[in-house]
């Protein structure tokens, strides 16, 4: 099978490409840009088709790569925006994409697995019952959900969306929450932390994988043309409840400063992951519980990987 990844270069892109690779079943084909960072997949690089977006047009790739499924990853992330952000978070959230399905649909490739973000239906604090996009990042992958459902029914193209909630694991960016904390206590460094009362649905990469595997393989023989599976273990986890562990992973004890970082206008208290219609569908069941992904996690930082 000929698979066409976006976003490759990225945390849980190259974890994918690792296990497509490993498992030498499916032919890899990547677009990035000529500047993007490859150190993450580097060991793979030789063995994948690489395409630079920056330097050749995106309807003519995928005309000549005619892809069997297109694995979208990439994204551009922002927390917090602000104004020079719009036109890239726009581009690459929206039109990128789009200029993807609409060469699919030109050529009658018929597969598309798009990622989600948990960000897309966060709830507020003291009203669990309302959902809403906590961001503008989540308002454009929203936005994206409705061209690709535009797509699907109108040039039927199977389309499934993957809502990725607290993804962690190595290779993740060293600004995202659990490798900060991480590498502070490697470090053994005070941590200045909010209350931590929070409480996220974290989801370790090699189980974000996973469902990538078997989303791949449902899609062929789905009955429905768009599908949407929310991708976390079901079970959350306040920070507190993060540093504890940590703690007793690394066998040391954590200088945290509770309550030393306010809580943002807009903090994200509750998240969790209904994974039922996951397993049904899917047959995907999370193999880590937060404890073991950590002590990989942590395991793997410690010998500077």
């Amino acid at each position: 099978m000929k698979v066409l990844i976006t976003g490759a270069t990225g945390f849980i892109g190259s974890h994918l490409v690792e296990n497509l690779i490993k498992n030498n079943i499916h032919e890899i084909f990547i677009l990035k840009r000529s500047t993007s960072d490859i150190w993450r997949i580097k060991e793979y690089i030789s063995k994948i088709r690489a395409f630079d977006i920056d330097k050749e047009d995106i309807m003519e790739i995928v005309k000549d790569i005619k892809p069997d499924v297109v694995i979208h990853l990439a994204t551009y992330y922002r927390k917090y925006h602000n104004y020079s952000d719009l036109p890239f978070m726009l581009e690459s959230n929206i039109g990128f994409p789009t200029k993807i399905l609409e060469s699919m649909a030109s050529i009658g490739v018929r597969y598309f697995i798009n990622t989600g973000t948990f960000f897309e239906k966060v709830y507020s604090y003291g009203f669990q019952n309302i959902s809403y996009p906590f961001n503008l990042y989540a308002s454009t992958k929203l936005a994206f959900e409705e061209i690709l459902k535009f797509y699907a029914f109108n040039y039927g193209i199977k389309a499934i969306t993957l809502r990725i909630f607290s993804p962690y694991g190595y290779r993740d960016n060293p600004n995202k929450l659990i490798p900060y904390l991480i590498k502070k206590v490697i470090n053994d460094e005070e941590i200045d932390m909010t209350e931590g009362f929070q409480s996220l649905d974290f989801i370790y990469v090699k189980d974000i994988v996973e469902a990538y595997i078997k989303a791949m393989n449902y899609i062929i023989n789905m009955k429905g043309i768009y599908q949407s599976f929310d991708i976390g273990t079901g079970i959350t986890h306040t920070l507190r409840e993060l540093i504890c562990l940590l703690e007793k992973i690394s066998g040391k004890k954590i200088k945290v400063n509770w309550g030393k970082i306010p809580y943002s206008n807009n903090e994200v208290f509750y998240s969790k992951a209904d994974i039922s219609s996951t397993i049904n569908f899917l047959k995907w069941i999370p193999k880590y519980d937060l404890e073991k992904g950590l002590e990989e996690t942590f395991e793997c930082y410690s010998m500077g990987r």
